[in-house]
């Protein structure tokens, strides 16, 4: 797929030099002005092709399963009869649709090069896909496959490009991948968000002056996870609790009986 997929976005595949986090700490100004005198933070950064380097900043990022527009962005209608909470989330959607909208233009004024990648068709999902490649590496293809599914469909592949699709997905095949990621994504998210609660990092490190906290709270969520199971799941999910002693060989008590 690649061979193909690379002459369909050649000379968009140039190799190119872009910083990783382009998020407004990390440029610095001259005091007093807009002038940039430089920008810091480039220990992650990787050349690549430009087609996998094109993208917005944090600052104005944008959904690429949704059309780009220069429509100039507004509030809601209804924006003055919103809660301080629905208003605060709104502004901050609107901020992001103005920069967007800002950075798309200034884009296609000074930097013809980019903004052709940025209107490549499926952008989005072909860079998805190369980022995935790398995670069978940790016997992770459920996403992967899940890529190929959505890039090998027909509406999709024949605006990347005009050769025949190489890889071919079964309606079957197709259903159960896509299932199985959204499974897979549903669990991602409720660890990111125990992550978050227990302010652990993602191999479950934290400061020292957390470490009782989210000890006692990994505990309470590995519990209740458990609690929550089928009984002929109780064990599994018990004893593949990610973030577990590595010499944790216990029971959960559930299966025991004790709660």
């Amino acid at each position: 797929m690649i061979p193909t997929v690379g002459a369909s976005f050649n000379p968009s595949g140039a190799l190119t030099l872009r910083h990783p986090d382009l998020s407004l700490g990390n440029i610095l100004l001259a005091p007093g002005s807009t002038k940039i005198v430089s920008i810091i933070d480039w220990q992650d950064a990787v050349i690549f092709p430009r087609f996998m380097q094109a993208g917005y900043p944090v600052f104005c990022e944008h959904d690429f399963s949704q059309s780009q527009s220069l429509q100039i962005p507004s509030l809601p209608d209804h924006f003055d009869e919103m809660g301080i909470d629905e208003q605060r989330q709104s502004r901050a959607i609107f901020r992001l649709e103005e920069a967007n909208l800002y950075y798309t233009a200034a884009t296609g004024v000074h930097n013809d090069q980019h903004m052709d990648v940025l209107k490549l068709p499926h952008l989005g999902m072909l860079q998805y896909l190369l980022r995935q490649t790398g995670y069978p590496w940790d016997a992770d293809v459920i996403n992967l496959r899940a890529a190929l599914v959505g890039i090998t469909t027909p509406s999709v592949w024949s605006k990347i490009s005009l050769a025949v699709c190489p890889v071919v997905f079964s309606d079957e095949e197709r259903e159960a991948a896509i299932a199985e990621s959204q499974e897979w994504n549903e669990s991602e998210q409720l660890l990111s968000w125990v992550r978050e609660h227990l302010n652990v990092d993602l191999e479950g490190g934290t400061d020292l002056d957390n470490f009782e906290r989210a000890v006692e709270g990994n505990c309470q969520f590995r519990m209740e996870m458990v609690r929550q199971a089928e009984a002929d799941q109780q064990e599994i999910c018990w004893c593949n609790w990610p973030y577990k002693d590595k010499e944790d060989n216990s029971m959960p008590q559930v299966i025991n009986g004790v709660l």
